[in-house]
């Protein structure tokens, strides 16, 4: 039962993020990647990485073409996100969005 409720709180606490994803884009960032995952499923999963990581202010996820929703995918998250830019033509499901707001 605890462990439901904590997923309850976390997803509850990652709506307002979620809300600010936006599907097929890419962001661009002068200061660079500050972390980075291939083992994270789903875009909450993202979403989470980025708020637990010091200095996170945007993300970007990709999920695997052949499983999206069952096999992990690559979490990038940025220290500041200067723009967007068109997704990668080679993985066109990229997912981003910034924490806050």
């Amino acid at each position: 039962m605890t462990r439901l409720t904590t997923f309850a709180l976390f997803a509850a606490l990652a709506l307002p993020v979620s809300a600010q994803a936006q599907e097929a884009c890419n962001f661009e960032s002068n200061a660079g990647t500050i972390a980075e995952s291939y083992d994270l499923i789903g875009t909450e999963a993202c979403i989470g990485f980025c708020s637990e990581t010091e200095g996170c202010t945007a993300w970007l996820y990709t999920p695997h073409n052949f499983s999206p929703k069952t096999a992990p995918g690559y979490c990038q998250l940025y220290a500041e996100a200067t723009g967007t830019r068109d997704p990668d033509a080679s993985a066109p499901t990229q997912i981003c969005g910034q924490m806050g707001g």
